[in-house]
């Protein structure tokens, strides 16, 4: 009899020391600041209050001398190892043309991977502003890459800004740069963009 109780709590104990949990984006953020991160225990960052579905859709906006075409689409991203967590984010994929001639300066609307498309939400809010991380895939973007916010106009639901903020370091060879003085990122500092 011993014996069929203890091989019951024995599974419920080691089942409680792998349980994973699911936490908001809100509670996400607030760790943002600890050295440790977001706890182990954690296994799926949820947008439990739908702040994601806003965003998703064409979205298209002149600035710059640039016309901007950006599709967002909201992705379950899986973790890459068994530390990772799940995470509810946007995906971007852009096409960016020179607004007087037309021609194509950057396009990643045909890259299928969700993964490597070069512009990567988190689950940081911040006054309803949605951070995202911008990499340019071109073979010369010559440290063209940072950090992205997007919010959704609060009177206007089919109005989106974009603010661009260029990382500075060596991301790249500087012979593979020569023009870096001289550079302009492929996105604008700011644009403002109309649903589609």
């Amino acid at each position: 009899m011993k014996t069929l109780l203890i091989i019951p709590m024995m599974l419920l104990i080691s089942i409680s020391s792998y349980a994973q949990r699911t936490i908001s984006f809100a509670e996400a953020a607030a760790y943002k600041n600890n050295p440790e991160g977001i706890p182990e225990d954690v296994s799926y960052v949820k947008d439990v209050d739908n702040k994601l579905p806003k965003f998703v859709g064409t979205w298209k906006g002149v600035a710059a001398g640039k016309s901007i075409e950006l599709h967002l689409k909201q992705i379950l991203h899986l973790p890459e190892d068994e530390y990772g967590f799940k995470l509810d984010q946007l995906v971007g994929r852009t096409l960016i043309k020179d607004a007087s001639t037309g021609d194509t300066l950057y396009n990643t609307l045909n890259i299928i991977d969700d993964n490597n498309t070069g512009f990567q939400g988190s689950y940081y809010f911040y006054n309803e502003n949605y951070s995202m991380y911008f990499f340019n895939l071109n073979d010369d973007f010559c440290m063209d890459w940072g950090d992205v916010s997007i919010t959704v106009s609060p009177t206007d639901p089919t109005k989106l800004k974009l603010y661009f903020v260029r990382r500075t370091g060596v991301m790249m060879e500087v012979s593979k740069c020569p023009n870096i003085s001289t550079y302009v990122p492929i996105l604008p500092k700011s644009v403002e963009l109309t649903k589609q």
